[in-house]
Formats: C-alpha cells, structure tokens, sequence
C-alpha cells in the first residue's frame, strides 16, 4: 500500500481513516501490517509525522501516539498528520527491542535499503513516507535496565534542519536538548542512520524525545508526552493557539557517561532528572561479602538517563550527565 495516496486520493479536507499498512511478508504468506492514522485537516498546512515504537519494547511512546490520535480533530487541524503508534511491529509481537528477523536496531538503518536486510526494508518503507513530510516527533524510552528524563536529540550541527528543530524541541518541552555535533557518536554508537539524524541532513526538522523506561507505560510520562505532542503541532501551526509556556530547557552538545568499574548490587543515590554537582554520590556497588564501593558524578549537570537495574557488572552504565557547561 502507498499510504500517503490514501491522503491524496480518497480522504477529504477534514477527514481521517485508519489503515492497516504491510511493511513485510511473513514466511507463511500473510504481511505483517502496522495500524496508520491518515489524517487531512481542514485547511493547508505541513504534512507531520508522530510516531513511536520504533523498539517494539517502548511502551510510553506507543501509547502517547494512540492518545494524541484519539484526541487530534482533523477538522482543526491546517495540513496533514501522519500517526505510526509502532513502527517496529515484528519486535513489538516479540516482545524486544531489535526487528526480530536480523537483529538490527531498526533505529540504526534509516533511510533503509529494499533490497537488504529485513530491517533495511522496513526502514525504507518508513522513510519513503517520512521523507515527504515536513517534521517528525518520534518517541522512545530508555534500553532495557535504564530510565530516561525527559530529554531530546536533535541532529547535528552541520545539517540544515538543526535549528528548526532545536525550536522544535523547545515547544515539546524537556529537562534537557542534546543538539549533536557533526561526527558525534552516543556512547561510543555511531548514529549517522539513526532517524533523527537521516532527517535532519535531509532538511526535515526531527525530535527524538526520550521518556521513561521501556517495557512499562508511565502514566505522568504519558501525560508530558502528550502534551509536549500538541505542543508541537501548535508550534508548526498545524494547531491553532500557542504551545503552553515551559521552563527554559538545558541545551547540550554532549553527555558524559558514567561506568561501573566493579560487579555487585546497584544502590542508586540518585534519581533521573536530577541536578547533580560535581563529586556527587550518583549510587553504592555493594557485594554479599560486606565490600562497598561509591560512584561519584564527574561533572556538574542534569541525570538524563539512570542505571534501574539491581545488579552491575564493569562497564555498565550507572548514569548519563548532561553537563552544565
């Protein structure tokens, strides 16, 4: 199905349709389809792209996209939406964070190849759509064992849809704007094919909103999300009115990550969205056998993203500093 002819050819000003989109073939014959709003509004404007699950385990993201869909009136609104509550449909079913059939990150793969890899093909159907659009709010959680403040990645420095993002971003409303720097990578991941940063080179503004923890639905991260949703459709004048008033986010361009150097239980001290000054007890590693050992925060900052899980082994991640420069 070419989703987007749905929007050109059959609905009207001020109509709205689900549709069941196949993204690929499943071995027994049948498609494995994901549900798509098409929404046409009631007069001209941008064409935006809201979506989550693009890791069939991020939860929080899913369920703001069904709510803003559920609460988006089309004849109000100037352009076109397009709402994707789980791009990653075959990690979704399986319950995981990677697609299923080849192991990727389906974050790692834009803008997609059709003749490659399973995740490639899904990627390139998604960006086929995403690339004749005006703006992307794509919405995840934290990796499995983490948790998240609210904070956003924009693309880097050198690409031309950086600044209208970061206004993007501003409107959503975050603890924290991490504006990348041209060959930057995250904890050591490259993220030259992560949606956001695809995007953004090709001139589409693109907000990847982190919130909470993955495998949960966060009733107050739920609520932000959809708030900072309509936020932004105000913002690029899909939505009549102003985006409500927000405190002014810490804007970034890089985060420091803090790593365990010992295995034992983890006893944070700390929660995320924290403040933290430098020297800071961020959490305790203790053993059985009595033995404890601190981790302290190198940097003054905000927690941006905070180890949950009870155990730590060397190299995990205890935090991510976004720091006070």
């Amino acid at each position: 199905m070419d989703v987007l002819s749905v929007l050109t050819e059959k609905l009207e000003p001020g109509q709205s349709e689900w549709v069941n989109w196949s993204l690929y073939p499943l071995p027994w014959g049948g498609e494995l389809a994901t549900p798509v709003l098409l929404m046409r509004g009631g007069g001209p404007g941008p064409r935006v792209y809201i979506s989550g699950g693009i890791h069939g385990d991020e939860h929080n993201g899913m369920e703001i996209v069904r709510r803003v869909a559920g609460g988006l009136d089309p004849a109000e609104l100037s352009g076109d939406a397009v709402l994707i509550p789980i791009q990653n449909m075959s990690a979704f079913v399986y319950r995981q964070r990677e697609v299923p059939w080849d192991g990727y990150d389906l974050n790692r793969r834009f803008p997609g190849d059709a003749g490659e890899w399973p995740s490639d093909r899904i990627a390139a159907a998604l960006y086929e759509v995403i690339s004749q659009c005006d703006y992307v709010i794509d919405l995840h959680s934290a990796l499995r064992g983490g948790r998240c403040c609210p904070h956003i990645f924009v693309g880097p420095d050198d690409a031309p849809a950086q600044r209208e993002a970061i206004q993007l971003a501003e409107a959503f409303g975050s603890d924290v704007i991490i504006a990348m720097r041209s060959g930057e990578t995250y904890e050591g991941f490259q993220l030259d094919n992560a949606l956001h940063v695809r995007a953004a080179y090709d001139g589409i503004p693109t907000v990847c909103v982190e919130l909470g923890e993955s495998d949960r639905i966060e009733k107050s991260f739920v609520q932000m999300g959809t708030r900072g949703v309509f936020n932004c459709l105000k913002h690029t004048g899909s939505l009549v009115g102003e985006p409500e008033e927000l405190n002014r986010p810490l804007i970034v361009h890089e985060q420091v990550t803090v790593r365990s150097e010992r295995a034992g239980f983890l006893l944070p001290a700390v929660d995320a969205g924290d403040e933290v000054a430098e020297g800071q007890l961020l959490a305790e590693v203790t053993q059985p056998t009595g033995k404890r050992y601190e981790v302290h925060s190198p940097v003054a900052g905000i927690i941006t993203r905070l180890q949950v899980n009870g155990t730590a082994v060397p190299g995990d991640r205890i935090a991510v500093i976004a720091p006070r420069e």
